[in-house]
C-alpha cells in the first residue's frame, strides 16, 4: 500500500502486507500533490507519482521505493496516474 501524506504533507508512504498483518509506515521515495499508483511489473512492485505542487512530471521508481526516476521526458499530468501490469522494456 503507498499514499501521499496528509494535509500538507506531500511525502509519500508505504506499509506492506505479510503474515503479522500491515508492517509500520516507511517513508516511500518521492513527493506528490496527489496519491501514487501501485503496480506489478516484470515480477516487481512499481510506484509512479506525479510531482508534488507545480511540478506536474511524472516519476517512477523501479526498484522497491529506492530510486525515483521521471517516468519519460515530456510526461506530464495535472492529477494522479494509474498504471497496469505491462512491459516497461520500452522505457
Amino acid at each position: 500500500m503507498a499514499w501521499k501524506g496528509s494535509g500538507d504533507d506531500d511525502r509519500l508512504w508505504r506499509a506492506g502486507y505479510g503474515n503479522g498483518g500491515w508492517s509500520a509506515q516507511q517513508l516511500a521515495i518521492g513527493r506528490s500533490s496527489h496519491g501514487p499508483a501501485l503496480g506489478r511489473v516484470d515480477n516487481r512492485i512499481v510506484m509512479t507519482w506525479k510531482g508534488a505542487g507545480g511540478d506536474e512530471r511524472l516519476w517512477w521508481t523501479p526498484d522497491s521505493f529506492r530510486t525515483q526516476l521521471p517516468l519519460r521526458a515530456g510526461y506530464t499530468s495535472s492529477n494522479s496516474p494509474a498504471i497496469v501490469a505491462l512491459n516497461f522494456a520500452d522505457l
